[in-house]
């Protein structure tokens, strides 16, 4: 299902801490993308169900209300979202983590703290160059 002409979002950043998520945002629209931010797994449900659609989304595992997996797994339920890239940014970082996330739909897996250059390599290889957008 395509979202009608209207703004460009993204990235829909999925993050509790406040803090955290400000960084996210900073280093990416730094870096020419367009963010929005969701302070929990129901926030992020909630936006994925209206207009714009984000190319990408920054999922954090452990959330209050809804777990980061439990949104992976409803992401990749939905038609309209289960092509989405999802990228894991947690501080979780077993093993068996990450080889459930990947087996739940992610796409990838940052294990927090990260360096801002490992994200926004990360999100380039996720997203096509700015001038394909």
């Amino acid at each position: 299902m395509n979202d009608p002409p209207g703004p460009r979002l993204d990235v829909l950043i999925i993050e509790d801490s406040d803090t955290l998520a400000h960084a996210i945002e900073k280093i990416l629209t730094r870096e020419g993308y367009t963010c929005a931010r969701a302070r929990d797994g129901a926030q992020g449900l909630a936006a994925l169900s209206k207009p714009p659609l984000p190319r990408l989304v920054t999922l954090d595992v452990m959330m209050p209300l809804v777990s980061g997996l439990d949104v992976l797994i409803e992401i990749r339920r939905r038609e309209r979202t289960r092509h989405l890239p999802v990228l894991m940014l947690t501080g979780v970082a077993g093993e068996k983590e990450v080889l459930r996330a990947i087996a739940d739909g992610a796409t990838g897996y940052l294990v927090k703290p990260f360096e801002p250059e490992e994200l926004v390599t990360r999100v380039q290889r996720l997203l096509p160059a700015k001038s394909e957008r």
